[in-house]
């Protein structure tokens, strides 16, 4: 193991490869590299660090966007991260005269399933 292949992996992983495109990447067979993670904490480490780290910097780029005022990717993660109050989903209640079915309800009363993906 050199650090130049230690380091081309690192880039793979920061560069969201998988675990097999590093591997080929690096030019070592995935069974090299798990046995590397196995047998070599700091190597472990490094790997887990970089693989990490394209979220890390994805996280960094949202919050400076945000923090400079950027409405849309404050209502992106507010519709992610608190979803109860900000999500934009919409629950539809069905009333028929007085009484409020449920789409079980209304299959078995119209004899029908819901289409799925557009398809018949």
């Amino acid at each position: 193991m050199t650090e130049e292949l230690v380091r081309k992996l690192e880039y793979g992983f920061m560069h969201d490869f998988n675990i097999t495109e590093c591997c080929e990447y690096a030019g070592i067979s995935r069974d090299t590299y798990h046995s590397w993670v196995k047998e070599n904490e700091d190597f472990s480490d490094r790997m887990e660090r970089a693989r990490s780290d394209l979220k890390r910097r994805a996280k960094v780029v949202l919050a400076e966007s945000i923090n400079d005022g950027n409405i849309d990717d404050a209502k992106w993660l507010l519709e992610r991260r608190a979803k109860k109050e900000y999500s934009t989903k919409q629950d539809i209640d069905m009333v028929i005269g007085n009484r409020e079915e449920t789409v079980k309800e209304l299959e078995g009363l119209f004899n029908c399933t819901p289409k799925s993906n557009g398809q018949t």
